[in-house]
């Protein structure tokens, strides 16, 4: 995976200037709100007039490029980006602390030294917390403010408090104020909620048009890093100055999982990681490159999944570095098409955009990297590897199928779509306990589905049921499952779980639960034939679905007469044995009888009820599992209960 990050970041500098031509390859996506333009705010600090002017941008196509754009600095870190989402850090840290880091006596020291100088002030505090913006100097707030919130801070070291909550209350004091001048600034009625970004300049130059700020960022990023002493680099296997402490453990990084700044993880707990991961600059140059491409362009997510999608190339890349963009929107648009139906409609349509790179998808597999995020922490939550592009076409393929399947059996287009957001929400999954614990059983799905591995019937079964329970006590709070009408999202969730254990059959990667049976003898109507041949059932999983197609009869009889089911209160969800199940049997076919006295129904239904009798009395000395004869019973209760409601449309 690391040498498909690397080969993109190659691409991506190829033929720049060796100086500042990384910088724009390590440019961030912008911010962007749905329904709503951005502004950039550029604060101006203009030295000879101790005077803050305010200018206002739309955030546009070339914004992160003009402004440098490098996204966000974890926040233990120190800020030196003058172009931030956080109006905090020009407001104290930055200056302070490309002051430390400029050459001693460069014309670009001395400058940063006089906006300290004239516009911050010292607050006591100390590090990185020690200066802040002079509001007075500024003229944004009365004489006498800040040497009341000096006091302040004072006051609140002789109580002992933290220096980080101390400066956090100064902040927001002193933020706020900030805010109220540039919404005052603003020609507009700007609302906090409408500024992406922020960015400065000093005496009405941009901070990042001035060369000097640019080779300081560089040497941060990388020169930094690197000394004399040579090894060979784990990537290129050359012997050169390497780096062991890569900047990758970060948020967000597709390299995050190289973690070199714990102790804990070094050669012997010794802090030295020169054994175990090492770069060059050449390699470590295009790593940083491919990684912020692949978290730009090939970021997606599922559900409440995160994931990169990396396209590793098995022989020379054949992508121009003018093609790039086009090929991450083609290989994200194949991954959309299996992920929803959305995705696929988009994909169908852009088929023609994308037939220059049909000719090389055979050159490169694709590796999923899916992950959470928390600030500067990075979780790697499961790698798929080695994923051909062809994988995908038959995905789509088969869901597909499946799909149309759905909408000749049970109507209703566009409602039977598996794809893999529609699995995620088929796998219950608790929200309270921890990621890797519940996040793996729907990884261990997406795996078998791209890998093609097996999949157990039995554990789909045992997801099936607790997704049952879901639904019929409202657990929607505990479980990754939204809050809906739980009567009508268990008809539909039992419905397709079985369309996707039919995909699952499909792909031939579903071990165990198959079975077959002569459907031309079954005395029943040619919709539920055709459903319980569709799915594959034999006799035992009939004889449940006809066991709930009945219940859903009753259900439907009780709703018209008092808005709710209690027959669906016999159903023993954890699982229900034989004799729970005759017993249940017995009880229908009496509610059956007494319904009929009002509705008319036992004509057609007495039909089901023999055939149902008959299954299972052939069949009871064979049982299904007691978690298979339950959601069997849910399928036929669902199946019945969503032609009633078809039916009343």
């Amino acid at each position: 995976m690391i040498e498909g990050i690397k080969e993109i970041g190659k691409i991506r500098l190829s033929g720049k200037e060796e100086e500042f031509g990384i910088l724009d390859s390590l440019l961030e996506n912008l911010p962007q709100k749905q329904n709503r333009e951005l502004q950039i705010v550029i604060l101006n600090y203009n030295i000879f007039e101790r005077k803050i002017n305010i200018e206002f941008e739309n955030i546009k196509e070339d914004t992160a490029q003009k402004y440098l754009w490098m996204g966000k600095l974890p926040s233990n870190n120190p800020q030196i980006y003058s172009t931030t989402s956080n109006l905090d850090y020009l407001i104290s840290q930055v200056i302070p602390n490309l002051t430390k880091k400029a050459p001693e006596g460069s014309t670009f020291s001395r400058m940063l030294n006089q906006v300290i100088d004239t516009m911050f002030c010292d607050i006591g505090l100390k590090g990185r917390r020690k200066f802040v913006l002079n509001l007075e100097k500024c003229r944004i707030v009365e004489q006498g403010y800040m040497e009341e919130l000096k006091k302040k801070v004072d006051k609140r070291r002789r109580e002992n408090i933290k220096e980080s909550a101390i400066f956090k209350e100064v902040m927001k004091d002193i933020r706020a104020k900030m805010d109220n001048f540039i919404s005052q600034e603003s020609k507009v009625s700007l609302k906090k909620g409408d500024i992406g970004l922020y960015t400065l300049k000093i005496n009405n130059k941009l901070m990042a048009e001035n060369e000097e700020y640019q080779r300081l960022v560089i040497k941060e990023k990388i020169d930094s890093l690197f000394g004399d002493k040579e090894k060979v680099c784990s990537s290129c296997g050359e012997n050169k100055p390497i780096t062991d402490r890569p900047k990758f453990a970060r948020a967000r990084s597709a390299l995050g999982y190289y973690i070199t700044d714990k102790v804990g993880f070094s050669s012997k707990l010794s802090g030295d990681f020169t054994k175990s991961f090492t770069l060059c600059k050449d390699c470590y140059r295009d790593l940083l490159s491919g990684e912020v491409f692949v978290r730009n362009r090939l970021s997606s997510n599922i559900g409440g999944l995160n994931l990169y999608i990396i396209p590793k190339f098995l022989f020379s890349a054949g992508i121009s570095q003018n093609q790039l963009d086009k090929w991450a929107d083609y290989i994200k648009d194949s991954f959309n098409s299996v992920k929803s139906l959305a995705g696929l409609k988009e994909f169908e349509e852009r088929l023609e955009r994308y037939k220059e790179f049909e000719n090389i998808k055979n050159n490169f597999f694709l590796n999923f990297l899916f992950f959470k995020a928390r600030q500067a922490e990075f979780k790697v939550l499961k790698l798929i590897k080695d994923v051909p592009p062809t994988r995908l076409e038959i995905l789509t393929r088969v869901a597909n199928e499946v799909k149309d399947t759905g909408e000749n059996l049970l109507g209703e287009p566009n409602k039977w779509e598996i794809s893999l957001r529609g699995i995620y929400y088929l796998i219950p999954m608790r929200k309270r306990i921890a990621d890797i614990t519940e996040y793996r059983k729907i990884l261990e799905i997406y795996d078998a589905i791209f890998s093609e591995n097996p999949i157990s019937y039995r554990f789909l079964i045992q997801q099936f049921i607790e997704l049952a329970q879901v639904y019929r006590f409202e657990k929607f709070d505990v479980y990754n499952i939204g809050r809906q009408n739980p009567d009508i999202g268990l008809i539909y969730a039992s419905l397709k779980a079985n369309l996707l254990l039919l995909y699952l059959k499909k792909l031939g990667i579903l071990k165990g639960g198959k079975g077959n049976m002569d459907y031309d003898s079954l005395d029943l109507d040619e919709g539920i034939k055709s459903f319980v041949n569709e799915m594959g059932y034999n006799e035992p999983k009939v004889a449940m679905f006809l066991l709930g197609y009945l219940i859903g009869e009753v259900g439907n009889a009780q709703y018209r007469e008092g808005n709710s089911k209690p027959v669906l209160g016999k159903i023993t969800y954890q699982g229900m044995n034989k004799n729970k199940l005759i017993r249940l049997l017995n009880e229908v076919f009496e509610k059956i009888v007494q319904y009929n006295k009002k509705y008319k129904t036992l004509h057609y239904n007495e039909g089901i009820f023999a055939e149902c009798k008959r299954l299972m009395d052939k069949t009871i000395d064979k049982p299904l599992s007691d978690q298979e004869n339950v959601f069997y019973v849910l399928s036929g209760y669902a199946y019945a209960t969503h032609q009633a409601i078809k039916a009343s449309k």
